[in-house]
């Protein structure tokens, strides 16, 4: 059985420098955890709620979200004095996938 060819349009190195500030961004377990908390919702969530659910200072959630928003990864709509957050589901899907393929990977070789 001949394998299939997987080729892709090369990215320029500006798409490769934001792609590699997303991973960068989403690799902190905290801001892991923020995402996974977003993204179970079917509303987008402010600070203060992500604060409550994850028992954490507002200051410290205030600082990864504004990683997350600056990388791309979750988007805001403000409404008065508050700023809701959602995940953009595109860029979660991806990381989601190649996160479970690579853990995947690793406990296979253990």
């Amino acid at each position: 059985m001949k394998q299939t060819e997987f080729k892709f349009k090369s990215p320029t190195a500006e798409q490769t420098n934001k792609m590699f500030e997303i991973l960068r961004t989403i690799k902190h377990p905290l801001r892991v955890n923020i995402l996974n908390l977003i993204s179970e919702r079917e509303n987008s969530l402010t600070v203060s709620q992500i604060q409550v659910k994850l028992r954490m200072g507002q200051s410290e959630v205030s600082q990864q979200m504004a990683k997350l928003r600056k990388a791309g990864v979750v988007t805001t709509v403000r409404s008065g004095k508050q700023i809701f957050y959602s995940v953009d589901y595109k860029i979660f899907e991806l990381v989601r996938i190649a996160i479970s393929h690579l853990t995947n990977k690793i406990d296979d070789k253990h």
